[in-house]
């Protein structure tokens, strides 16, 4: 059965007598954990000829004691209307939620921020009515490794190799030529380097991202009945145990029927003291068509790391400053020992290579630990 997630604001730019349509049949069920607020006309399309203990609704513990109240208010206004038909006036609210704090709304906000600009802002299986995905989300997108790349796109990135490269200039100094200069704005693979303890054996790695075709719509229709046609988003995921190696370069496909060409990529080695440092990256390595492009471009990418042995799951350790600080400049030496005194007891557990990384303790690690 689909799950259909509803927006923060009820509102009638919504097909509500497609998705009513869908939850009559049994197609769907409805998603109300990012609702705020709804207008009584567009309850009464959305809930039209839908029992309050119907599944499709989806209450469970979850949703506010408020809003069963209100479908169970609205459903039997609808029974007891002889006619059929529901009556103009009603004493639906038009917020459906008890009123949150402001930790509650400062977290939603976020929420919402970064659903707008990462995605997917309508669940795991969205619809999108827009020309091109890439201009929908802003964030979280891995480019083709082998782009197909138009006369304006490469005129627009030959200026930015230009503005890149810079000319020299007794502000900056002498402009490095053997830098390479990136030849496009957008990264076509992201990643994370940790440390673990040197008891661990393997780690699991799990790999996920939304890839989007153009389908037809199983919500929006044209004028003419007929199903538009949009960008629908499929949910692609992978996990592997993987053994850790001295020296150990690992490759591996993790949707080999899906996406043969997305690769995660990675290298385990044993530092001076036996912990492990381990490198992990997720690479999109599509050709990009000349039709469709966003077909092969990665949107809402993440890799999760955790311990391969759910006996011991808290294996990672601090990752450790440089030893040979004798070797470094005396100026970056006394920075990175001041660095080092500011922030003592401030742990670092990884480092993320064109994306940011998020460290969940575990539930399990003694109080002696924390």
């Amino acid at each position: 059965m689909k799950l259909i997630k509803l927006p923060p604001v009820l509102s009638e730019n919504l097909d509500l007598a497609a998705i009513n349509q869908q939850l009559r049949e049994g197609r769907a069920k409805l998603d109300w954990s990012s609702v705020q607020s709804a207008p009584d006309s567009v309850l009464k399309v959305l809930l039209e000829g839908i029992d309050s203990d119907s599944e499709v609704l989806n209450l469970d513990e979850g949703v506010s004691d408020r809003i069963i109240k209100v479908v169970s208010n609205f459903s039997k206004s609808r029974r007891e209307n002889i006619s059929g038909e529901i009556p103009s006036e009603t004493s639906l609210p038009v917020s459906i939620f008890t009123k949150p704090s402001p930790a509650q709304i400062r977290a939603e906000l976020e929420e919402l921020i970064i659903q707008d600009l990462l995605g997917p802002v309508n669940g795991e299986t969205e619809e999108i009515d827009e020309t091109r995905v890439t201009d929908r989300y802003l964030v979280g997108v891995l480019a083709p490794l082998f782009r197909n790349k138009g006369k304006e796109e490469a005129a627009e990135e030959q200026q930015d190799e230009l503005a890149v490269g810079g000319q020299d200039n007794s502000e900056e100094g002498t402009t490095e030529k053997t830098v390479a200069i990136p030849s496009t704005m957008f990264p076509s693979s992201m990643g994370l380097t940790f440390c673990v303890e040197n008891t661990a054996e393997s780690l699991e790695i799990t790999a996920s991202w939304g890839k989007y075709e153009r389908e037809k719509s199983e919500i929006l229709v044209k004028e003419n009945g007929e199903p538009q046609t949009v960008w629908k988003r499929d949910a692609i995921a992978g996990s592997r145990i993987q053994p850790l190696k001295q020296n150990h370069r690992f490759e591996w496909v993790p949707s080999p029927e899906q996406a043969g060409e997305i690769i995660v990529k990675g290298q385990s080695r044993r530092m001076d003291n036996g912990d492990w440092i381990v490198t992990v990256f997720l690479v999109n390595g599509q050709h990009e068509p000349a039709k469709l492009r966003d077909r092969a471009w990665v949107f809402q990418p993440e890799l999760k790391i955790r311990s391969g042995d759910k006996n011991h799951p808290p294996i990672f350790i601090k990752r450790p400053l440089p030893l040979a600080l004798e070797n470094l400049d005396p100026m970056i030496r006394a920075e990175n020992e001041a660095m080092g005194m500011l922030y003592r007891r401030q742990v670092e557990f990884a480092v993320g290579h064109g994306v940011s990384v998020a460290v969940q303790p575990s539930k399990s690690i003694p109080k002696s630990a924390e």
